[in-house]
């Protein structure tokens, strides 16, 4: 029988809107917070390149990214951990948002 989980993604940036290159240690801070959070997760360093337009100023910005997958039991206690995770992300970047999305798979036994 298959198991209801929660498939999570998150997309974190590897340069400050700035330009300047994220200290690693900076990602090593959120690594800590997924493996405490969920005992596991898969980090595809390779580079996910995007765009965004700032609605404020109209400036665009182009992000070069990473992306952290998790797959974890379907409860409260991970949806809560990733509002209050995402407010904490978008300040440890610098962002005014991170990108957190989750789907609710099945995993085979």
């Amino acid at each position: 029988m298959a198991r209801k989980k929660l498939k999570i993604e998150i997309i974190i940036p590897k340069f400050y809107n700035d330009g300047k290159k994220i200290d690693p240690a900076i990602h090593l801070k959120t690594n800590d917070d997924l493996s405490k959070q969920f005992g596991s997760f898969i980090e595809d360093p390779s580079s996910q390149l995007g765009e965004w337009k700032d609605p404020t100023t109209g400036i665009k910005y182009k992000d070069t990214n990473f992306i952290y997958w998790i797959l974890c039991e379907h409860d409260n206690k991970h949806l809560n951990f990733l509002k209050k995770f995402k407010k904490k992300l978008e300040k440890r970047y610098k962002q005014q948002k991170i990108l957190i999305y989750y789907s609710k798979v099945y995993e085979m036994n």
